[in-house]
């Protein structure tokens, strides 16, 4: 069978080793992004694009900058310190920008530039619908000569809205919301390739070396035994937290991102102490040549096992914390069958 208790073990101990440091890889990246503040420029730039069609504001016309008048509406620029172009040259500006704060800015800004009416909020035209509709259309409009692509995209949205002002600022919502989901492709992408790079690093420094481990754990049953112990008390002390987590989004870890690493580095230093052939002064019992060094094939299976470990790190930490828990259900189900097969008919 092949759901047999030590092929079963052995996939638990592999996917417990992938997820300890996929976690670890997760820190590095969410403080890599940190410390060069791509969120923010992410989200910048997913803005410009979706109002001037262009991914930097300085390459644009004459015209009024938009993006800016964006930024510095009190709406948006609470959630950052001083103006635009100051915030920007920091990289302070801010990593997430509500929705329904967008459309407000934006609905704002657009009857300013059109009309030049700053003391005139949208909620005193409520009591007649059709009336605010139909001026929010008039300056939408009118902002064709500041910024057509905007001005189309807004009429379209307003006159698919049958004069209700909630459904024209939850059209502009809905169409930030998909601009944004380019913004989560192009970061999740890139974290991905980050996770990557870390996990083939991390596993060629601690020689973490996937067919190994599969050998080690195929033929050492105390090993095997002891990895899927505290794979399954890991699993159970997580929790459901691990599975909250993107890739390179917050670790679930509890603490800075320091601390985290720290934290899995220590379990991973225990998986060593358990007898897993990791590090480089480990022999994990591969063929030798009379010399004592290895083999030449075997020098290639640990760069492909090398390989494999960094390209299934980099499917992230949710995965395998989702996959480990599904074979431990598994497990739970296997392991009372094969202690107590049931017993044969005595007809």
């Amino acid at each position: 069978m092949f759901l047999g208790s030590t092929a079963l073990d052995v996939a638990i101990g592999l996917i417990f080793v992938y997820l300890v440091v996929s976690l670890i890889c997760s820190s590095l990246s969410e403080a890599t992004e940190a410390l060069l503040k791509n969120r923010c420029k992410d989200l910048e730039r997913g803005i410009c694009e979706m109002l001037t069609g262009a991914s930097q504001t300085s390459g644009a016309t004459n015209q009024p900058n938009l993006v800016q008048a964006i930024y510095d509406h009190p709406l948006i620029s609470g959630l950052f310190k001083g103006a635009y172009v100051e915030a920007k040259s920091k990289g302070d500006l801010p990593s997430y920008i509500p929705a329904v704060n967008f459309a407000h800015a934006l609905l704002g800004t657009i009857r300013t530039e059109t009309a030049g009416d700053k003391n005139a909020p949208l909620a005193r035209l409520a009591s007649d619908p059709a009336a605010a509709v139909a001026q929010l259309r008039e300056a939408a409009v009118a902002f064709r000569s500041v910024n057509p692509k905007v001005s189309t995209a807004l009429v379209a949205i307003i006159d698919a809205a049958d004069d209700d002002v909630n459904r024209v600022r939850k059209g502009i919502e809905r169409w930030f919301d998909s601009s944004m989901d380019r913004v989560s492709g192009w970061y999740k992408r890139r974290i991905q390739f980050v996770i990557f790079g870390y996990g083939l690093a991390i596993a060629a420094f601690a020689n973490i070396d996937s067919i190994g481990i599969v050998r080690s754990l195929s033929t050492q049953a105390g090993v095997r035994d002891a990895l899927v112990a505290q794979a399954g008390g890991f699993a159970a002390k997580q929790g459901g937290a691990a599975q909250q987590q993107q890739p390179a989004t917050p670790n679930p870890n509890p603490g800075t991102p320091s601390q985290s690493v720290n934290a899995d580095l220590n379990t991973l230093e225990k998986l060593r102490n358990l007898g897993l052939p990791l590090g480089w002064d480990n022999t994990d019992n591969r063929p030798r040549s009379a010399s004592g060094g290895m083999l030449y094939y075997e020098w290639a299976l640990k760069v492909v096992g090398i390989l494999l470990t960094g390209f299934a790190v980099s499917l992230g930490a949710p995965f395998w914390f989702d996959l480990l828990n599904r074979f431990i259900v598994v497990r739970s189900t296997v392991k009372p069958t094969e202690k107590s097969p049931p017993e044969k008919s005595k007809e």
